[in-house]
């Protein structure tokens, strides 16, 4: 367990090419609310919105997520140059050393397709694979999310399993030593 304290200390802020993983604080909390519609919520979760007040928000994501990464990058849409949150990376049921599940999410539907989410799950998988701080990574996802399939299996994902009944599936990583390692 000390070594996870060590990983995660380590990677609370991940940065390449303007873009910035971040680990939410309480004061990210109230933006963060604002943000999650039932549409952002639906797309990452496969779930309805659980919450209806900031209290009972706050009460989810500090249950849901043992981790949760903010992703950060320069401007708006528009091309406001100061830095904004763009979406966000979970990870739960963590077995430090050995696997994690995550969700990841980009919150305006003009920063989708965009490169975002590559990049920041491209950080993030780069830092866990570094660190040695899991083997394996899931995530489940909608067999017709298409654009989350496709960034997945770009990032080398496979499909692990399928529930036929729900449509999920079930992708996973398995994280190795790195070529220049």
């Amino acid at each position: 367990m000390v070594e996870w304290i060590r990983v995660v200390r380590a990677g609370s802020y991940l940065e390449d090419q303007g873009l910035a993983l971040r680990l939410y604080r309480l004061t990210d909390l109230r933006p963060l609310f604002r943000r999650f519609t039932p549409e952002v919520f639906r797309e990452a979760s496969n779930k309805s919105r659980p919450f209806r007040s900031f209290f009972a928000f706050s009460k989810w994501i500090m249950k849901t997520f043992e981790l949760l990464y903010l992703i950060e990058g320069q401007g708006a849409p528009q091309g406001d140059p100061k830095s904004r949150i763009i979406g966000f990376i979970g990870l739960y049921n963590v077995q430090a050393g050995q696997r994690l599940w995550l969700s990841i999410g980009i919150f305006d539907v003009r920063d989708r397709r965009r490169g975002y989410g590559t990049k920041a799950l491209a950080l993030l998988l780069d830092f866990l694979q570094r660190t040695a701080a899991v083997k394996t990574v899931h995530i489940e996802v909608q067999e017709t999310n298409e654009p989350s399939l496709r960034l997945f299996r770009k990032l080398g994902f496979t499909v692990q399993q399928k529930d036929g009944q729900s449509g999920l599936l079930r992708l996973h990583k398995i994280l190795g030593l790195r070529s220049e390692d």
